[in-house]
């Protein structure tokens, strides 16, 4: 069974995208929530005639008197809704209009009230119309141009992690605070704000992380390392200074291709022209200042970690292909889609190689990857960023309740709540 269909090509919100994998690996199952009331409208067809021999007859004979065109009581006029496609582009009308029937508000009281039958078929049509999700047409509804987003700082951390190859958090080294993520998610577009003080704690955090790995700015002493970390650190500049400038080699040129390559997994895609020999005029900048051959790639390294093709997740806006409302994502887009969604971080080697070969977006390739990557341990990333949030398992953790009515409540029970449902997760991920 397919479990990643095609809406993970196309420029679909991740809200969205999320329920579409919902509908394909519960295989309806929310659908059927609804199967006691009425039954399920699967097609198109069947939804159409559902509203032209179901709801629309009853709006008409219940509702058309004072939502119309005219006389549009709480700004809501039913009879703009001519077929399926108007009804859908207003699912918050038919929200509103579930609890104010549900409620019997509506109709008034000094208005013809509907039948028991009517009120029961009206309220599941409505119920259908404002939840469906179209699992087997994901590009039915253009969700706009996919949002900027900022890296969170779980995944900054990890993505410094698997790009310099060290274990670091931005946290504890200058401070960098957590995201308020409230009752959403913390890695939600519009509240991964960027102001002055936490681009601060971007350069700092830079800083940190390549004096650790190349060695202070000045040249002076690097900072004392122990175990782990002074291993991680020796096979972190092994690893990122691969070319030695040498003989056959001239300084800028073994620059290029160190720079080329860290870039290019830095921002996650193939590099535009001209960005190479931009930061290649830092690197030269430095050498005219006497620097050493490491210390001026250092200073090209800091430029690509504050850049904002590092730090942000930019998708390319694409103009309408043929029509159609949804478009599709290229297959270094869909890698990084997948890693941040999967792992809070971002694409590793098979991945990249598989988008550079234009394989990934393949239904048969994109699943192996997928069970690949849950496989691997960095996919705990998913329970904690994703699952603990998405159940709110946090708030566990400071809630204060009652010794007077919860006596036997105590921070084991506490703790024990959460890896409860923590392991729960974690499981059904495995």
């Amino acid at each position: 069974m397919t479990i990643f269909p095609a809406f993970v090509r196309t420029r679909l919100s991740p809200l969205r995208a999320f329920a579409l994998l919902a509908c394909s690996a519960l295989g309806g199952l929310a659908a059927q929530g609804f199967a006691a009331e009425a039954p399920a409208y699967g097609t198109a067809k069947a939804r159409a005639m559902a509203y032209d021999t179901v709801a629309r007859p009853i709006l008409a004979d219940a509702c058309f008197g004072c939502h119309n065109e005219k006389k549009h009581k709480g700004h809501i006029d039913f009879t703009a809704f001519k077929d399926e496609k108007t009804v859908l582009k207003q699912r918050k009308v038919w929200r509103k209009a579930i609890d104010q029937v549900e409620a019997m508000e509506m109709p008034p009281e000094d208005e013809k009230q509907l039948s028991p039958e009517q009120k029961s078929a009206l309220l599941a049509w409505m119920k259908q119309a404002a939840n469906y999700v179209d699992c087997d047409r994901p590009g039915g509804i253009d969700p706009g141009p996919a949002p900027v987003r900022r890296l969170d700082r779980a995944e900054y951390n990890n993505t410094i992690r698997d790009l310099l190859g060290i274990d670091f958090d931005a946290g504890d080294a200058v401070g960098m605070p957590d995201e308020m993520s409230g009752s959403t998610f913390a890695n939600l577009a519009n509240g991964l704000i960027l102001p002055p003080t936490l681009m601060d704690k971007y350069f700092a955090s830079a800083e940190k992380v390549l004096d650790i790995v190349i060695g202070p700015a000045d040249g002076g002493s690097p900072p004392q390392l122990e175990g782990k970390q002074k291993k991680q650190a020796k096979q972190a500049f092994d690893a990122l200074l691969f070319v030695k400038p040498g003989a056959d080699t001239p300084p800028r040129d073994a620059a290029r291709k160190i720079l080329e390559r860290f870039a290019f997994r830095a921002y996650r895609r193939p590099l535009r022209e001209g960005e190479v020999d931009r930061l290649l005029t830092l690197f030269d900048l430095s050498k005219a200042n006497g620097d050493k051959f490491e210390l001026s790639v250092r200073l090209a390294f800091k430029a690509v970690l504050v850049s904002p093709h590092f730090l942000m997740r930019v998708e390319q806006d694409r103009p309408s292909q043929g029509g159609k409302s949804a478009i599709d994502i290229d297959d270094y887009e869909l890698a990084s889609r997948l890693s941040y969604f999967l792992w809070s971080s971002m694409p590793d080697a098979p991945l990249f190689e598989l988008a550079g070969q234009h394989k990934l977006s393949d239904p048969s390739i994109l699943e192996q990857q997928v069970r690949r990557m849950l496989a691997d341990p960095k996919a705990k990333a998913l329970t904690d960023q994703f699952g603990m949030q998405w159940l709110q398992s946090g708030k566990v953790m400071t809630a204060r309740p009652s010794t007077e009515f919860f006596p036997t409540f105590t921070n084991e029970l506490r703790q024990a709540m959460f890896d409860e449902s923590y392991t729960f997760f974690d499981k059904l991920r495995e």
